[in-house]
């Protein structure tokens, strides 16, 4: 079953349910951030340490934030072509800790344009 967590009227969320829309995936939607509380529960924080929507379940494969539409897309059509999710194995490249880390050093690099 595939459930989202967010409310409609966040951009993110939207991506997700636009997409679930397009592939017509039936899912459980529970409202969720800002007025709707539910975010800084110990139970969503359990899924999403950030507290941030959206976060997506799907029979126990759960990813929160994507970091663009095409991550959001690529479940989508995983979760929409039978299932392919439930048999997705990863192995952790870089943990959250250190991509925060490379985005803040990142952040601080001047751009200089090839032939400056």
């Amino acid at each position: 079953m595939l459930t989202i967590w967010g409310r409609k009227n966040s951009i993110n969320v939207q991506k997700v349910l636009w997409c679930c829309g397009e592939l017509s995936l039936k899912y459980d939607r529970i409202d969720a951030g800002m007025e709707h509380g539910v975010n800084n529960t110990p139970e969503y924080r359990a899924l999403n340490p950030n507290g941030l929507v959206p976060t997506i379940n799907y029979d126990g494969f759960v990813l929160w934030e994507a970091p663009d539409n095409v991550s959001m897309a690529a479940v989508a059509l995983a979760i929409g072509a039978g299932g392919a999710v439930s048999s997705f194995d990863t192995t952790v490249l870089i943990s959250v800790e250190e991509t925060i880390n490379a985005l803040r050093k990142a952040g601080q690099i001047r751009y200089r344009p090839p032939g400056a």
